[in-house]
């Protein structure tokens, strides 16, 4: 016999696929055959089937070259289990079970000698699949099933009501029905889990008992399932369903779900599944990371907190603290999000580790705020200033990322990035302005200390020359035909301050000063100069008066000419000299 190792369980999936159940079932058969062969290992040649109805699964093996015979028998109640023989090859249907798992035994039987084919099968409701499962020790379990095609819930404007129903797989319709109107749709929505936002489950619902709190509602009716048994499987199709989505209204007769079946006639029954979301009880924010450098400034005003006088009526100079008290309106919003619960309480944790206060999320947070500014200055005795505190009232927008995890009643948690934007309305730059500080006796200024202005070199080079007034050779001015001989002064024919030599550079004049020269001097000179050009004058002008030409005319023309010039030049460097 096998011993004690003689039980084997069977788990269904939860989407009604068991087929990876009944090849694990053979492969721990085939081990019970092995041991019982007494060390011998045989290889077991085992084909899964698989029923219209994935919820129950069909499988038959046989014995190679082992002496007795082995079969496996299933020991369900009858309302769960269907075993059939089907020529000498025993089988057996795992349905499910209450418990949702079934009990297997191996036991001996001398009566299987062949392996099910398609031939052998005489139940339309069987399907043979197409590969053989080879029991090996090392026999991968989890293998594509190429029959499975999933279905989508989507949901059409049929006569005016939205109503949900089905797309099969890559079709682009969507097969409502209601009140015996069936009707596909190539324009329609389809129900998309974004960024696996939500969290949705199929809940069982009868007229027996409430419909389950975060149904999902298609305008005035919900979005549900009906899930199809054995005996309503269609056996003409190569394809059967496992389950039909439609849609559940409360109105018809304390609750109806309304579906298509594969044959496209619409159906109604009393029970579905309904498709529920659960809410999360609270959230939390972490490693949020705020983006400063996109901060986008919407405005700001200027504001003057407080405007006040510090004194020190000490005998000794100290430092002097004032605390001012201000309030304003603060306000702070993090953004709705998408699909983001609003009224939830939320916890918000920064990336370096700070935690800020809760929020209610998708609220704004709006308060008054009250803060105290510390104001301090070292004043000499017997001295006062005057302050002004100034600052920004700034409305501000922040991009942010982070972590928003959920948290469920059950104790069941999700997570997903998400990013939004932070709007701030705050009293920013919060700054005192010092006055000037002054006695408080008379209200004088009290004399600063100022640092003498840094003198920088010119980066100009100038180039000194040695000017030998000896040298010079003096040639006499021309007479300008368009001089005006009314003319006191003689106009200048260039500015001598501004004198160049020959390669632009500025003319020195200091070697034309003598050394000897004094102040007495100098006045003395300028004396004699004004009277000669005073009496050369009265004299130029008594030979006009007389007509008298020529060349006496000329030479007193030229030496008042000469005479002026010696004065503006024996000025300018008097000037020079002086400075």
């Amino acid at each position: 016999m096998l011993g004690n190792i003689n039980r084997l369980i069977l788990v269904p999936r939860d989407d009604g696929d068991c087929r990876e159940s009944v090849q694990m079932s053979l492969l721990l058969v085939e081990r019970l055959i092995q041991l019982e062969s007494h060390g011998e290992t045989r290889s077991v040649s085992l084909r899964a089937k698989k029923v219209n109805n994935p919820r129950a699964c069909f499988m038959t093996f046989n014995r190679e070259e082992i002496g007795d015979d082995v079969m496996v028998n299933s020991h369900i109640s009858k309302s769960y289990s269907d075993i059939r023989d089907v020529g000498k090859t025993s089988s057996f249907v795992f349905s499910k079970c209450p418990s949702n798992c079934c009990q297997v035994t191996a036991k001996r039987r001398s009566d299987i000698n062949s392996t099910l084919t398609s031939q052998d099968i005489r139940d339309p409701r069987w399907e043979i699949l197409e590969e053989d499962l080879m029991a090996s020790n090392n026999a991968p379990l989890n293998r594509p099933n190429p029959f499975k095609k999933p279905l989508h819930v989507c949901r059409a404007l049929h006569n005016g009501v939205w109503v949900s129903g089905t797309q099969l797989g890559d079709e682009k319709r969507c097969t409502v029905s209601i009140h015996g109107n069936v009707r596909s749709y190539e324009k329609y929505d389809l129900l998309e889990n974004v960024d696996n936002a939500a969290r949705v489950s199929w809940r069982h619902w009868d007229i027996y008992t409430p419909l389950p709190v975060g149904a999902v509602a298609t305008d005035k009716m919900y979005v549900a399932r009906y899930e199809v048994s054995i005996d309503e499987a269609n056996p003409s199709l190569p394809y059967t369903y496992t389950h039909y989505i439609g849609t559940m209204n409360m109105n018809d007769n304390f609750g109806t779900i309304f579906y298509v079946k594969d044959n496209g006639i619409e159906n109604t029954a009393k029970f579905c599944e309904v498709l529920v979301e659960a809410e999360p009880i609270y959230y939390e924010l972490s490693g949020v990371r705020l983006n400063w450098s996109k901060k986008r400034v919407i405005k700001r005003t200027p504001r003057l907190i407080w405007t006040g006088t510090l004194k020190n009526d000490a005998e000794k100079g100290s430092k002097l603290a004032e605390a001012v008290a201000y309030s304003y309106n603060y306000s702070m919003y993090w953004g709705q999000g998408h699909a983001i619960l609003k009224g939830l309480n939320t916890s918000i944790l920064l990336y370096n580790g700070t935690n800020l206060p809760h929020i209610i999320w998708g609220i704004e947070e709006r308060e008054n705020r009250t803060e105290v500014q510390k104001i301090e200055i070292y004043l000499e005795p017997g001295t006062g200033v005057n302050v002004t505190l100034k600052a920004n009232y700034t409305d501000m927008e922040v991009p942010y990322t982070g972590e928003l995890v959920s948290h469920y009643e059950d104790k069941v948690t999700t997570s997903r990035m998400i990013n939004g934007i932070r709007r701030e309305e705050t009293l920013l730059d919060i700054k005192p302005e010092f006055g000037p500080i002054y006695f408080l006796k008379d209200y004088s200024l009290v004399p600063t200390t100022t640092p003498p202005p840094v003198v920088t070199e010119p980066t100009t080079t100038t180039v000194k020359f040695n000017y030998d007034e000896s040298k010079e050779t003096r040639q006499p001015k021309m007479e300008d035909p368009g001089l005006d001989e009314n003319m006191i002064v003689v106009p200048k024919t260039s500015d001598t301050s501004n004198m160049q030599g020959d390669d632009g550079g500025p003319l020195s004049l200091q070697n034309k000063i003598e050394t000897g020269y004094s102040a007495v001097k100098r006045i003395f000179y300028l004396t004699i100069s004004c009277l000669l050009r005073t009496v050369m004058l009265d004299h130029y002008r008594r030979l006009k008066s007389f007509e008298i030409i020529s060349p006496l005319r000329g030479m007193f023309k030229e030496i008042l000419a000469i005479a002026d010039a010696n004065a503006i030049l024996d000025n300018s460097l008097y000037a020079e000299r002086i400075n």
